[in-house]
């Protein structure tokens, strides 16, 4: 979402009944600049909160064996995230965004300076 403080491009892949959202870098960074902040999802959002800068991506990988959606502030996974899934996102503007688990509870935010 261009504008948005987020970038996210679409490819979803049916491999072992695994969906994959997939991002490419915001225009304007420099991929090899750009730090990867990983997400668990496992019983709740680990590390709950992110400090990174424009430029960055966040992964969130499910851990857990249970099914996830998350949805907030520019964010939405889509479909249910599930067992070996996850969704990425490269942040392309500065602020704070909060998310949560629709699906699971528990939420987080990611402050992009």
């Amino acid at each position: 979402l261009t504008g948005c403080g987020l970038q996210t491009t679409t490819d979803t892949t049916n491999q072992s009944s695994d969906k994959e959202t997939k991002t490419g870098v915001a225009q304007g960074t420099d991929a090899e600049t750009a730090s990867v902040h990983e997400v668990r999802l496992d019983g709740g959002m680990d590390p709950q909160h992110i400090t990174a800068s424009v430029g960055d991506v966040v992964v969130w990988r499910v851990a857990d064996g249970k099914e996830h959606k998350l949805l907030g502030d520019m964010i939405d996974s889509g479909d249910e995230l599930t067992t070996g899934s996850y969704y990425q996102v490269t942040l392309d503007e500065k602020g704070t965004f909060a998310y949560h688990d629709v699906l699971q509870g528990g939420s987080g935010s990611i402050d992009v300076r």
